[in-house]
């Protein structure tokens, strides 16, 4: 079983949670957010500019809420660290996701300048884990 947790549970946050629970052997156990009301698994009005209803609670019984995202990445029982977060946060918190030695998706953009997505890169070459920019449109039906 993969353990995943996710940082930032806004709109994409959401999406990704809903997502990882259409695959097999992968659990999502832990989140992380600066929102304390979001950080409590409460996801109401997540609904972003594409998608609107959706899960709006999630199972706290099983899912470990915190909200600094350092703490999500000291858990050392996790395998995967998901990164939704806005994306000015996407390099510094790439870059440490990476050196805990676990696998990181980082939402798209990677970050806001050509020189955060070389440091995110650089810190991926020298990593244990993998590292994917999440990018979903590729897997859209239309496109």
């Amino acid at each position: 079983m993969l353990k995943v947790g996710i940082i930032g549970v806004g709109m994409m946050g959401r999406t990704h949670y809903e997502a990882y629970q259409k695959i097999e052997g992968v659990e999502v156990v832990a989140i992380a957010d600066s929102d304390p009301k979001r950080a409590d698994g409460d996801l109401a009005g997540t609904g972003g500019n594409l998608l609107q209803g959706g899960l709006a609670r999630l199972p706290m019984d099983k899912i470990k809420g915190v909200q600094d995202y350092r703490q999500l990445l000291a858990m050392k029982e996790l395998d995967i660290i998901d990164i939704c977060t806005r994306t000015p946060q996407h390099a510094q918190m790439t870059v440490e996701a990476l050196a805990t030695g676990k696998h990181v998706l980082c939402e798209k953009p990677l970050g806001r300048t050509a020189a955060e997505a070389r440091q995110m890169t650089d810190a991926a070459d020298k990593a244990k884990g993998f590292f994917m920019p999440a990018m979903c449109i590729r897997f859209w039906p239309e496109w």
